[in-house]
């Protein structure tokens, strides 16, 4: 059972068990490489996708080889997207905080999703911020004030 929230990370099965604060689902469209009928959706505000039953045959099923495909694997993130080959039902309405209520929703029929944007924790991370070097601001010198022009 793999947990991943890095941009690109995704997840594909059979079942996939969804959770959002916002859920939207889009005109169902053709793919172009299988030629087959898809919905798209995308999950917002904090999205999560876990794999509730893996592929029988994944090495003839998965659409990318570097999906997690094993029952358990789980993405998250501020944005999430994918599609599903089945129709989309409206999803249920929970309590999860006092304050917040979350979409769950159950997709199956073959199913993919990917982050499409990180959580901001994982964002502002040690491990990420030490992969980048840091930002140096560059002023530019005729927009900074002059000292010697606003004294009277």
């Amino acid at each position: 059972m793999a947990d991943a929230a890095s941009i690109g990370s995704s997840v594909e099965g059979e079942k996939i068990d969804l959770e959002t604060r916002k859920f939207y689902p889009y005109p169902m469209r053709k793919c172009r490489r299988t030629n087959k009928w898809q919905h798209p959706f995308s999950l917002a505000i904090f999205g999560s996708a876990e794999i509730n039953q893996s592929y029988s045959d994944p090495s003839t099923q998965a659409h990318l080889t570097t999906s997690m495909l094993e029952v358990g694997d789980r993405i998250h993130g501020t944005a999430v997207s994918g599609w599903a080959s089945k129709t989309l039902k409206e999803p249920t309405i929970t309590k999860v905080t006092h304050t917040h209520s979350a979409s769950t929703l159950s997709i199956k029929g073959g199913c993919f999703a990917k982050v499409d944007a990180p959580p901001r924790e994982h964002s502002e991370s040690a491990e990420i911020q030490k992969r980048h070097p840091p930002i140096t601001p560059i002023e530019n010198p005729k927009l900074l004030p002059n000292p010697e022009k606003h004294v009277k």
